[in-house]
């Protein structure tokens, strides 16, 4: 086998080792670890490349949170931080987006793709290694026809299917087998990224440079807005937002700082969740409207500086409230914590004297 094949066979190896039958953990430090030092062995050019590094970086960094925690939300990060690795150890120079895309569509034909790289090898090296995919074909072609007729047999002879059923299984493990070949899957998809000649060209003639004059017009719901139009429909936007989350924080600074409090039903537990729900809902939002209206020509607009200060200001709030998301679950777990262990060590003098 060539040194690509040795990388794929032991990454699943290890896929196969580190995630059979267990819990999300240090396994997928380990895992990261792996994929990464294979990628630099496949082209340790990569090293050098920036983005490659910052992706890298996310990579490892998300398996430390899956590492600490092994919640869903950093398993879903992990997955999504080594998707991008695999496009840019294609090509650097790949956008995010397309990248995230690329990953999918590598994932779900990698099947279909294993077969026609299989195939065109082999075309490939028809003439030195004929004689040995001879012997090859000679073997594997009465082994599965015996294989088939095997269960025929089992079908149509009840006396035939009493003996075979005798037969103990048991040393195979068909669930490991399907769960490994399903990691061998995916790891193709990560190791030969396929792409989408369409798309590959979009993204690598497109700037990625806003132009001054582009985006002069839009339209909205079918009606065409000058930039005048839509800077004051997200100066009026963003002020909206900006009250309406001023309000949330207030409340949150007297929570915390203040009463300490909560609204009847409401439980501590469920205070911590609803932040923490939020404020992954608010980010992803926010960056979605944000990149909206300063996709184009609202940025050299030369009565932009109202909606740059509330854009700004929006987004400081948004760290605001991630500031208090991280007070929130002080006072859950922390909080709790040091007064078990304080109650703990005054029992303890207690017993002592």
């Amino acid at each position: 086998m060539k040194r690509n094949d040795w990388i794929l066979s032991f990454s699943v190896l290890f896929y196969s080792l580190l995630f059979y039958n267990e819990t999300a953990g240090i396994n997928f430090l380990i895992f990261n670890a792996v994929l990464i030092s294979c990628l630099l062995i496949k082209n340790a050019a990569l090293i050098i490349r920036r983005n490659w590094v910052l992706a890298a970086s996310g990579s490892l960094l998300s398996a430390v949170c899956v590492m600490l925690y092994g919640n869903t939300l950093s398993v879903i990060a992990n997955v999504i931080s080594l998707s991008l690795l695999s496009a840019l150890s294609f090509d650097v120079n790949t956008s995010v987006v397309f990248s995230l895309l690329y990953s999918a569509y590598s994932y779900l034909s990698s099947p279909v793709f294993m077969i026609i790289d299989y195939v065109e090898k082999k075309a490939v090296k028809q003439e030195e290694k004929m004689g040995s995919d001879r012997k090859a074909v000679l073997i594997i072609f009465p082994v599965l026809i015996t294989i088939i007729f095997f269960f025929m047999y089992r079908s149509s002879s009840s006396l035939f299917d009493a003996l075979a059923a005798k037969i103990n299984w048991n040393f195979i493990s068909w669930n490991w087998i399907v769960f490994t070949i399903g990691g061998l899957f995916l790891l193709y998809g990560f190791y030969y990224q396929k792409r989408i000649d369409g798309l590959d060209s979009f993204d690598s003639v497109a700037s990625n440079n806003l132009v001054d004059g582009s985006f002069s017009h839009t339209r909205f719901f079918g009606r065409e807005i000058s930039i005048a139009d839509e800077n004051f429909s997200g100066t009026l936007l963003f002020a909206l937002l900006n009250i309406l989350l001023l309000i949330v924080n207030v409340l949150d600074i007297d929570f915390m700082f203040g009463s300490q409090k909560l609204p009847l039903g409401v439980s501590p537990k469920e205070y911590v969740h609803q932040g923490t729900n939020m404020l992954i809902t608010s980010i992803v939002v926010a960056i979605a409207i944000i990149l909206y209206y300063f996709r184009g020509g609202l940025n050299f607009y030369n009565k932009n500086k109202a909606i740059k200060v509330l854009a700004a200001l929006w987004v400081v709030q948004n760290a605001f409230m991630l500031f208090s998301t991280a007070c929130r679950n002080n006072l859950y777990i922390c909080v709790p914590v040091a007064y078990a262990y304080r109650t703990y060590n005054h029992a303890c003098k207690n017993m002592a004297g």
